[in-house]
């Protein structure tokens, strides 16, 4: 008998083959400036090698590329731009930034200090962060192991991660019925064993972290005798295990946390959802005036004959009648109507999916996703949207098939591997998914579970966006007021965009401190997409994650107004609630 999966094998092959071959030619043109004034004689070449025009007297300027190609734009004393070309690339309005020159001969000689340790820790292993600041384990007085990501293995918990990896750590029981981790040479007392110190990110306890997820962790340490203990020693242990985990961790490749001191050092001005209203489209501002259901209906019939073929104008009614009125009958009818204005718009389709997750309608969404796919089988996020809609349909197997396909892809050369980026979110994500369906297994199968499976585990915070060339940056205020930002742009972080570009994927990833309970704020200011349709945000809150009672709320957020910080909303890790922005 056929096996049911060699057609949809064979046929996800062929697609493979089809959108791996020789792309058409297709027409991109916009306007080049600097500081909203037009840039003329622009050097526009293919791939950095060969020109194909120069922006005119008004910066404008219009070429014939293939997708897949890096259009190059520059120009003397300004940092040239590259971007690569993708499937949807029509528009590409590009500001082009001064180069700052470096002098020469200036010499600075200063004493290293932590904040330079920081810096340096995403490109050396041997950099850990304590709760008392960096330290270098190879240059340190104390005595310090390190464990190294690549070291530590694929684990239910970190009861498994430890046992028999550090000389002088006792681990009892297992990751299900809990345990604990003792010092076999004893306290500093003199008592037989006693418990170790914790320090995960900076949250330090005497408890094992069971709730925490071994995936995410980037390096552990190990610093033992009571000498070697350093500030914790008076603290009476002496083994201190260090943790530091992949999502609270700042990264250089992306810029992240770069903490000021409360929400007023925003840069630029906050709005609210409501105050931006008066900058939406005409079509969309009458909606929001009417005040019933059929002046709403009417206004969209005045608009439709003019704009019905518009993706952007079918996405914001559906929006409108689906989560303003509450009419998915209606939403759902005008969409149906006119899907023919979306269906061949990736980016539309995108953020439809986007809205249909939100809107907890997973069958929907994924349709949407579907259809992504079988246009973009090469890009990376393709594959986390599959896996994740399957997930979201409680497909657990078919969901765990698209990250084996994913690997097999990887091992087959046909995918790249990004080991500092999208994969190790992919592995999370399937780690995760493994967990959950054992936990779930254990729940069902028991009376119930051991305390220690119930216990908080912390809030993570997933960001997609549908439009590679969206730039934005983000900002969380914690309960503390401190401010912290992670900026995703050119003029910030050119490597990090280039390579979610070659790779073929929009996500990122943080987690909120959590030691830190109450609300914490969330802000957008977007940059722009180099066009003038807006761009699509999607923030995954997950509470408790990586425990049994692990849940998640999806917000999607339509991104326009350019250079102001949007408020969209706040988390209580506490209280595992989300509310929008007024």
């Amino acid at each position: 008998m056929r096996n049911p999966n060699t057609k949809n094998l064979l046929s996800i092959s062929l697609m493979l083959l089809l959108v791996c071959s020789s792309y058409a030619q297709q027409k991109v043109f916009g306007t080049v400036t600097n500081e909203n004034a037009p840039l003329k004689d622009v050097v526009i070449s293919l791939n950095g090698s060969e020109v194909l025009t120069h922006s005119d007297v008004n910066g404008k300027y219009k070429v014939s590329v293939r997708e897949a190609d890096n259009l190059q734009f520059a120009y003397d004393g300004m940092k040239t731009v590259t971007i690569k070309i993708e499937d949807v690339t029509r528009v590409l309005n590009i500001t082009m930034l001064p180069k700052v020159m470096a002098l020469e001969n200036i010499t600075v000689k200063e004493k290293r200090k932590t904040r330079d340790l920081e810096s340096d820790y995403a490109s050396n292993e041997d950099i850990i962060r304590t709760a008392y600041g960096f330290i270098n384990a190879k240059v340190s007085a104390t005595s310090v192991a390190v464990l190294k990501e690549k070291q530590i293995g694929n684990f239910s918990c970190i009861l498994d991660v430890l046992r028999s990896r550090f000389p002088g750590i006792r681990v009892t029981g297992d990751c299900f019925s809990g345990g604990s981790v003792t010092s076999a040479s004893g306290a500093a007392g003199g008592l037989q064993a006693a418990n170790v110190l914790f320090d995960v990110d900076g949250q330090v306890s005497t408890d094992a972290p069971l709730w925490l997820d071994p995936a995410v962790i980037e390096r552990m340490a190990v610093l033992s005798g009571r000498a070697s203990a350093g500030f914790y020693s008076s603290l009476g242990v002496n083994v201190v295990i260090i943790v530091n985990t992949a999502l609270s961790i700042p990264n250089a490749q992306e810029k992240v946390a770069s903490r000021k001191s409360g929400k007023a050092l925003l840069e630029g001005p906050v709005l609210t959802a409501k105050s931006m209203e008066k900058n939406l489209p005409e079509y969309l501002k009458q909606l929001h005036e009417t005040t019933s259901l059929e002046a709403a209906k009417m206004v969209f019939e005045k608009y439709k004959t003019t704009y019905g073929n518009s993706s952007q104008f079918i996405l914001d009614t559906y929006g409108f009648f689906a989560d303003v009125k509450n009419d998915l009958p209606f939403a759902d009818q005008l969409l149906e109507q006119h899907y023919h204005s979306l269906e061949d718009d990736v980016l539309a389709l995108k953020a439809l999916a986007y809205m249909f997750e939100a809107q907890q309608r997973y069958e929907k969404a994924h349709e949407a996703y579907t259809a992504v796919f079988k246009k973009r089988a090469r890009y990376a996020q393709s594959y986390f949207d599959m896996a994740n809609s399957y997930r979201n349909l409680g497909d657990f197997k078919k969901s765990k098939d698209m990250y084996t396909r994913y690997n097999y892809l990887l091992h087959q050369g046909i995918l790249e591997l990004d080991t500092t980026g999208f994969t190790k979110i992919m592995g999370r994500e399937h780690h995760n998914l493994l967990k959950m369906e054992q936990m779930l297994s254990v729940k069902n199968d028991t009376v119930s579970l051991n305390s220690k499976e119930m216990k908080k585990g912390f809030t993570r915070l997933v960001i997609e966006w549908n439009d590679s060339e969206a730039e934005f940056q983000l900002g969380v205020v914690d309960p503390d007021k401190n401010l912290y930002e992670w900026k995703h742009s050119l003029a910030d972080n050119p490597e990090s965009v280039k390579k979610s570009k070659d790779f073929g994927y929009n996500i990122s990833e943080k987690a909120l401190d959590p030691s830190l309970k109450g609300d914490y704020e969330i802000f957008v200011k977007y940059l722009g997409n180099k066009s003038l349709t807006p761009s699509y945000l999607k923030v995954t809150t997950y509470h408790d994650y990586g425990t049994i009672t692990q849940k998640k709320d999806v917000k999607v957020f339509r991104m326009t107004l350019k250079n102001v910080n949007q408020e969209l909303m706040k988390i209580n890790n506490a209280m595992g609630i989300v509310s929008l922005a007024p």
